[in-house]
């Protein structure tokens, strides 16, 4: 049966002491360990090659549809750089850098502290900033020869955005996306079966997330072996669907149908979550319709915790019988995974950690994503 187990109502976030023992220094999701996959829909979701972000509200225009979702896990804000494509010509990396910081301002004015640019090669290259006069995205050509001189090639009109690769409108060329050398993004190459970048007003405030519907799904290829412990957390709203479905979970097919999801987060055919290892097992608790919280912590064992909080009321409830048997001959893990026939799901954020989470570890999570979602309270 559900049990009310985790006490969180609105503003419970959880935070740590400072060293000097006064402030709370909010928590991150970096702060636990074994953080895998931290895919956040306001930090690097887009469509190389078409633009960055919908201009429909709806989710209906495929224009959008996304091609890479990068992960925040791989990719901290500290080591993100921009991957940025003119026209033909081979994509130029522009990594974080101060270099040009004062000349930057003697030409501009005060600008952001994130400045990106390329290497310079033979004394010139690009570099990418954000005057605070008014708020949007430069990118400028440099030229070191004499004195460093810049010729503004484009900026952004969308106002003023945390990231350059979220302008809205960019002119078309360049595109400009977030990258790092090794990283691992979810992805899907095949245009029918992307999900669909949407942006929604609530309550004042402009959240995106990712529309999934009918089979439209997601690869994660840093492949996990599916006998691994998970803690799994999606902020996002799920309907019942026609036939289960996966919000998370590794598949031993390179195309689903489903059958071949295993050590995952889903949704049943009557409208309830259910957790995988080698088997699926159904709860009592009811797939949230409108957007909440969803979580799901896997054992090795073959036991879990599968939960939900929305509207300020937390729902969890223990599970067993999930299986134990070892699955080594994997594809990858998907996301976002309804499969055909389904109706509607979106993702906010998706956090995975690679560990079996206790209640307080569980609480720390669900509490930050309270704090970042506040319209699920």
């Amino acid at each position: 049966m559900p049990r009310l187990g985790l006490g969180l109502g609105l503003g419970s976030l959880i935070g740590r002491p400072s060293v000097g023992g006064g402030s709370v220094v909010p928590f991150s999701p970096t702060d636990l360990p074994n953080l895998w996959n931290w895919f956040s829909s306001d930090f690097g979701t887009f469509y190389d090659g078409v633009g960055l972000f919908p201009t429909e509200p709806n989710g209906i225009n495929f224009a959008n549809r996304v091609q890479y979702w990068e992960n925040k896990a791989e990719i901290p804000d500290n080591e993100a750089a921009v991957k940025l494509k003119v026209g033909s010509e081979n994509p130029l990396i522009l990594y974080r850098n101060q270099t040009f910081r004062e000349d930057l301002e003697n030409t501009f004015g005060a600008v952001s502290d994130i400045i990106y640019q390329s290497f310079l090669v033979g004394g010139t290259g690009k570099v990418c900033f954000k005057p605070l006069t008014n708020g949007v995205w430069f990118i400028a050509n440099v030229d070191t020869a004499g004195g460093v001189s810049f010729n503004t090639v484009i900026q952004s009109t969308g106002g003023d955005t945390t990231y350059p690769w979220q302008g809205t409108t960019w002119p078309s060329p360049p595109v400009l996306t977030v990258s790092k050398l090794n990283g691992y993004p979810a992805e899907q190459s095949t245009e029918d079966l992307r999900p669909t970048l949407v942006e929604q007003t609530i309550n004042g405030t402009t959240y995106r997330n990712v529309f999934f519907q009918n089979g439209l799904f997601l690869s994660v290829h840093n492949n996990i072996a599916l006998n691994s412990s998970l803690s799994i957390y999606v902020v996002g709203g799920f309907t019942t669907a026609n036939s289960f479905g996966c919000i998370f979970g590794g598949t031993r097919k390179t195309t689903p149908p489903s059958p071949g999801v295993r050590n995952g987060l889903c949704i049943t055919s009557g409208g309830k979550l259910a957790l995988v290892k080698s088997l699926f097992v159904t709860s009592t608790l009811d797939d949230p319709a409108a957007n909440g919280i969803i979580f799901g912590v896997i054992n090795s064992n073959g036991t879990g915790t599968i939960g939900k909080q929305s509207e300020s009321i937390s729902v969890s409830e223990d599970l067993t019988g999930l299986g134990t048997l070892d699955q080594t001959n994997i594809n990858s893990y998907i996301m976002g995974v309804l499969t055909s026939n389904t109706t509607n799901g979106n993702i906010y954020e998706l956090l995975v950690y690679r560990d079996v989470h206790t209640v307080e570890q569980q609480n720390q999570v669900i509490s930050y994503l309270n704090e970042r979602y506040p319209f699920i309270n």
